[in-house]
């Protein structure tokens, strides 16, 4: 009897600290997205790299690169999404506020065709999936990024 109990007494442990472990994330999510939310207009500085080079574009010259609104339309990045695009990222892009990075999004290369058209919004290009770095988030607002990517493209030839 007694065992059964502790048994028991585990599995309700195992349930509590998944939940605690889950309320955190959301927590920390929601406080980024606000933190988003409240100083995306103050963004000075957009970096891009692609692990062998970067850019940075500073003051004036980020502003065609920013989106106004970047969270827009977002939806979660599902653990089943992740079997159609490459691991790592082709692109990171960090938008930063007085040097202290807000945000980074990550452009994921798509690495087969997708079985249905729910990512279609959220691919950049046909092939480029911009998905918040640290978080299962994808963005569908991409104008900016496209920017970005063309103009780092354009500078790298």
């Amino acid at each position: 009897m007694k065992k059964r109990w502790m048994i028991f007494i585990s599995i309700l442990v195992v349930i509590g600290i998944a939940a605690w472990n889950m309320y955190n994330q959301n927590q920390k999510q929601q406080k980024a997205t606000e933190d988003i939310l409240n100083h995306v207009q103050q963004v000075d500085e957009v970096t891009i790299s692609n692990g062998e080079k970067s850019m940075t574009f500073k003051g004036k010259e980020a502003t065609p690169f920013i989106e106004s609104t970047p969270l827009v339309h977002i939806e979660k990045y599902e653990r089943t999404d992740r079997n159609y695009f490459e691991k790592e990222p082709r692109f990171i892009v960090s938008y930063k506020v007085k040097g202290k990075t807000l945000y980074a999004v990550e452009l994921l290369q798509l690495k087969k065709k997708l079985p249905n058209d729910r990512l279609n919004d959220f691919l950049m290009n046909e092939h480029l999936l911009v998905k918040w770095q640290g978080y299962p988030m994808m963005f569908s607002q991409h104008e900016a990024i496209q920017r970005l990517v063309d103009a780092f493209n354009a500078k790298g030839k």
